[in-house]
This record gives C-alpha cells, structure tokens and sequence, in this order.
C-alpha cells in the first residue's frame, strides 16, 4: 500500500462514495467526443501556427472569422497585395503581418472539415486544443507515458485539488474527497504548473517547451502537482 494521501473532488455523474471505483469507468477531465471533433482542427493549425509565430488566439480567430477573412484575402489579392495585417483579425497580436498564401491554404483546409462537421468553434475549443497539443507531444517525445485522457488526476495538496477542479470541471458542486488506492495499474507525477502558465498568447515554441517540461517531470519552482492514476480506487468524503 503506497503511504502517498491523495485527494480528489470527484465527478458526481460516475464516482459515488462508499465502494470500489474504477478508472476506466470514470468520466475524462475532457468532453473526448468533442475533442476527437477538435484533433483534425489542430492538426490543421499545427503546421501555420508553428510556421507563421502567431499567438494561439490569432490562429483560433481566423478560422472563427473565415467568411469575413475570405473577403478580406480576396480584396487584398485584387491588389496584389501577399500579406495581410495580423491585427486585423486579432488586435492583440505582436506580428503585424501574416502570408497571404499561408493563411489561405489554412482557411480552405479548414472550410473543408468545418463544412463536413458542420463544426461552430466555441471557448471551450481552445482548452481542448491544448489538450491534444499534450498527447502529440508525448506520442511524439515520450511515447512510454500513460495518456492523460485515460486517467485519473489526484492531488497531494488540498488547495491545488480545488483549483484544478474549477480549472476541469467548473460546474462540479462536490465536496473534496480523500483517495484510497486500492489497485494500482500506473501512477505518474507532473508539474502542471507548466501548463496553467499557458495562456491563448503564447505562441507555438511557448506551448510546445511547456508541454515537453510537463511531460518530462520536470518540476518547477511555483509547482502544483497532479499524479495521473489508473486502477481501482475509492473516496471518503473530508
């Protein structure tokens, strides 16, 4: 038995107090239906935010502003203009110009999937975004680490349990809980402070480092722990 005390406000829907739980029974920290609708998304921004060095929110507005945009590429060619200004779709933005023909071959590649889902990009979509940023990083770096999105987050520290409940689940209405492990399949500690310092401004090499440092281990100086854990489980109420 590991001597660790976890804690976790858990999800009212699918962990119930008083028996054994387990993890492939709970529900994601994310909507996974929405973010497999998401993953194309991403790996169409991928390669224009990585090249381009715009913010994450430059790249997110340009696909939700894709008419008005289209109009504005198709004036700006008409005068054989190749750049665009980048604070035209995001006033916010320390580039001042993006490539025409870049951010062309985004939108239509986006306008393809966007009309086949019928896809509206909402808030939320950024942080789902982020999240599949996380597993290609670690299908790309550490493919030996256990997906995020098919376990559960524990917590040493009362405090940074309810932080990263209303970071998670901002609804969630439950009362923290002590975690006894009582089967352990992995158990794997990070930092996830390096992923709460992200913000839609960063840019992509920002993301990209962060996530690689989370992954990793690595522990920062204003560190804020979260143990990924699979196996059989169950909670008592503090």
């Amino acid at each position: 038995m590991l001597e660790n005390v976890f804690f976790r406000i858990p999800d009212v829907k699918s962990e119930r107090l008083g028996g054994t739980l387990d993890t492939d029974m709970a529900e994601p920290h994310v909507n996974v239906t929405r973010l497999l609708d998401i993953m194309p998304v991403f790996n169409t921004i991928m390669p224009f935010w990585k090249e381009t060095h715009l913010q994450l929110d430059t790249v997110f507005m340009s696909l939700q502003q894709l008419p008005t945009l289209i109009q504005s590429i198709d004036i700006a060619e008409k005068r054989d203009k190749t750049h665009i200004n980048a604070r035209n779709i995001n006033a916010s933005e320390e580039i001042s110009i993006v490539s025409i023909r870049e951010l062309k071959e985004l939108l239509e590649s986006y306008e393809k999937y966007q009309k086949f889902k019928n896809l509206v990009l909402n808030t939320y979509d950024l942080h789902l975004i982020m999240e599949c940023f996380l597993e290609y990083v670690r299908k790309m770096e550490f493919p030996d680490k256990g997906s995020r999105l098919g376990a559960l987050m524990v917590y040493e520290n009362l405090g940074v349990a309810v932080q990263f409940n209303k970071m998670y689940n901002p609804d969630n209405n439950a009362k923290l809980c002590e975690v006894t492990i009582e089967e352990e399949r992995s158990l794997d500690r990070y930092d996830a402070s390096w992923l709460q310092q992200l913000t839609p401004v960063n840019i992509y090499t920002d993301y990209y480092n962060a996530i690689k440092s989370y992954w990793s281990g690595k522990i920062s100086e204003n560190r804020k722990l979260e143990w990924l854990f699979c196996g059989k489980y169950s909670l008592k109420e503090i």
